[in-house]
């Protein structure tokens, strides 16, 4: 299943490229089109930097997590090499080293604050990530709840409660999970979520069964909730001017290694590319979590699942329960009442799944 929101997310990160890239020719024209004339320049920048930070976020999360976190790692360490070459072209070893001192005050103070926002960063990512985790967890435990309780219904109305609920987890696991590892919000969980409220608010009962629904109304306000939780969840990620100041950040930190003077040369590079190793591993970490429902280390739609692993096989349907409670139904041979009820509320089903929940022996 994760291979297959893999290549999905393969997929629609090229589509979502030329999506972007059109909504970027289009900006860049309005902005061409503005009368001040410093008002276009600005306006094309900026949107020259959002294309290109939304094209590679989209790449990021549409590749293997070590792909990504090798090419951040090598490249950053690559980067701060070469600049500490030509660096070291320019400023001489000797020329550095009388400076040692200060430059180790310095680079401490600004090490201590780089490291507090890091920290600050990966813990906020991390929290972000759990709470995302615990909103689909509840998410799918409110399902299963509502699942279990409606069997205090009556059959009709319990069997049609069922049905939307199985539908809404299709909805979630087929089409909202792959929309959600894309970067995109799918909706269509909503539709049988709105059947199911209906037709929960149009019940009326009677006497003991006052307090089931008044339990199964709670349970779906909490599924509502949870579900709000989760869709903004899948849209959270860490705003695009933090990503500058932390990468702003990590270039500072690196550069104030270059004003040390080392006599060994090779020694500064170790010493450089250990650090730019470091800080990068700790940014693979933070884009890692950054979007929960994103890449290969994102939430799992498996929670969801558990209706039908867990849940589905435990429910029975008495048939002569179901022919005593719905005048409808009574006097209706077993086969002919398996039948209806398979075509009308279990039809999602494979009817292997639906004859193993049936009490009642079917006439042969």
């Amino acid at each position: 299943m994760r291979e297959r929101y893999r290549t999905a997310a393969g997929t629609c990160w090229h589509r979502k490229t030329l999506t972007n890239y059109r909504d970027f020719l289009w900006r860049s024209i309005f902005a061409l089109e503005s009368d001040a004339p410093s008002e276009p320049v600005a306006a094309l920048s900026l949107n020259v930097i959002f294309f290109l930070v939304d094209t590679l976020r989209d790449w990021i999360y549409s590749v293997p997590t070590w792909l990504s976190g090798s090419i951040i790692v090598f490249g950053a360490v690559a980067l701060a090499l070469l600049a500490l070459i030509c660096f070291h072209q320019f400023v001489p070893s000797e020329l550095r080293r009388a400076h040692n001192d200060v430059a180790g005050f310095i680079i401490a103070i600004v090490g201590v604050i780089y490291a507090v926002l890091l920290a600050f960063i990966a813990i906020s990512t991390w929290e972000n990530f759990n709470k995302s985790q615990d909103a689909a967890e509840l998410e799918a435990n409110m399902v299963d709840n509502l699942y279990v309780d409606s069997a205090g219904l009556p059959p009709k109305l319990a069997f049609s409660v069922c049905q939307h609920l199985r539908e809404y987890v299709r909805l979630v696991i087929e089409k909202e999970w792959p929309a959600q590892q894309a970067g995109r919000t799918n909706i269509e969980g909503w539709k049988p979520l709105f059947k199911l409220n209906r037709e929960i608010a149009k019940f009326r009962p009677a006497g003991n069964a006052t307090a089931v629904d008044s339990e199964i109304l709670h349970t779906a306000n909490d599924l509502y909730r949870a579900r709000r939780d989760r869709l903004v969840a899948a849209t959270s990620k860490i705003p695009t001017v933090m990503w500058a100041v932390t990468l702003l950040g990590g270039a500072l930190t690196v550069g104030f290694s270059f004003i040390f003077g080392v006599p060994r040369f090779w020694i500064h590079l170790l010493m450089t590319g250990l650090l730019s190793a470091s800080l990068a591993l700790v940014i693979v970490l933070i884009v890692a979590f950054d979007c929960p429902f994103r890449g290969e280390l994102s939430v799992s739609s498996g929670v969801y699942s558990r209706l039908y692993e867990r849940v589905l096989p435990e429910m029975t349907i008495d048939l002569d329960d179901v022919r005593s409670l719905e005048p409808g139904y009574r006097g209706v041979p077993d086969s002919v009442l398996a039948d209806t009820l398979y075509t009308t509320y279990f039809s999602d089903l494979p009817r292997t799944t639906f004859d193993r929940l049936l009490v009642s022996r079917l006439e042969q």
